[in-house]
C-alpha cells in the first residue's frame, strides 16, 4: 500500500461488541500497533479494510488473564498414568540391562 493510505480495523464481537480503529501506513507500506483498549475475554473477529485492498478478517480469541496471586491448575497425571509408566520405565530398565 502507498504510504498515506487510511486502514480501518474494525473489532466485532458478542452482544453486538463493535470497535473501530484507524491507522495511516508509512514509506514502507506498513501500520500499528493500533491500541485497541482492553477487551473483554471472548471471541472476536478483526477485519482491515483500505483502498484498493480486499478486506482480510482473522479471528482472535480474548482469554483472561489470571489475577495476581491466582492459583493455577497444573496438569498431573492420574494414579493409574503413574503406575503404567512406573510399568513402563521398569521394562525399558530391564531391557537395557539385558543388552548391555
Amino acid at each position: 500500500m502507498p504510504a498515506g493510505t487510511t486502514v480501518t480495523i474494525t473489532i466485532t464481537g458478542p452482544n453486538g461488541f463493535t470497535r473501530t480503529l484507524t491507522a495511516t501506513t508509512d514509506g514502507a507500506g506498513a501500520y500499528g500497533p493500533v491500541p485497541a483498549g482492553t477487551l473483554p475475554a471472548d471471541d472476536y473477529t478483526v477485519t482491515t479494510t483500505a483502498a484498493g485492498v480486499a478486506p482480510v478478517a482473522q479471528t482472535l480469541a480474548v482469554r483472561a488473564a489470571a489475577g495476581a496471586g491466582a492459583v493455577q491448575a497444573v496438569p498431573t497425571l492420574g494414579t493409574w498414568a503413574l503406575g503404567l509408566l512406573g510399568l513402563l520405565l521398569a521394562g525399558v530398565a530391564g531391557w537395557r540391562r539385558r543388552f548391555q
